[in-house]
């Protein structure tokens, strides 16, 4: 009984390449979950219509109007989470640790290093509602 058969080369090539295929796989529909996850929690807050022009509050948002320009960002501080809820001399103050933030969403002064999450939006056409896509 021959102990030492030898396995053709391409043979065993197809086999390991076969072998690290399958986790890749694996790995491949892993992360296709994990995006449409993400993708489902993304929801969409709708803003009343006639808002006043200036900056406003409302619910995890920051609304800058002026006129028909309207800008929108999270009031969640890119520090460590605290609800942004005043602006001071032109500027978004985070309460719990002094991070200020301009009114264009950039960081000013630390400890936050990231700017705030500004969103998109469209307005309805029949009822002037503000539709925002908050992820």
């Amino acid at each position: 009984m021959n102990v030492n058969k030898k396995i053709p080369r391409r043979k065993f090539l197809k086999s390991i390449a076969a072998l690290l295929l399958i986790p890749s796989i694996a790995v491949w529909i892993e992360s296709i979950k994990t995006q449409l996850k993400i993708s489902s929690k993304s929801k969409k807050i709708v803003l009343p219509s006639g808002l006043d022009d200036g900056i406003t509050f409302y619910n995890n948002l920051i609304v800058e109007k002026t006129g028909e320009d309207i800008k929108i960002y999270s009031s969640t501080c890119t520090h460590l989470g605290c609800k942004i809820n005043q602006e001071k001399n032109n500027k978004f103050v985070c309460p719990c640790h002094g991070s200020q933030f301009a009114l264009n969403g950039e960081v000013i002064k630390g400890p936050a290093t990231k700017n705030l999450t500004q969103f998109s939006y469209s307005k309805d056409k029949k009822t002037g509602k503000i539709i925002v896509y908050a992820g």
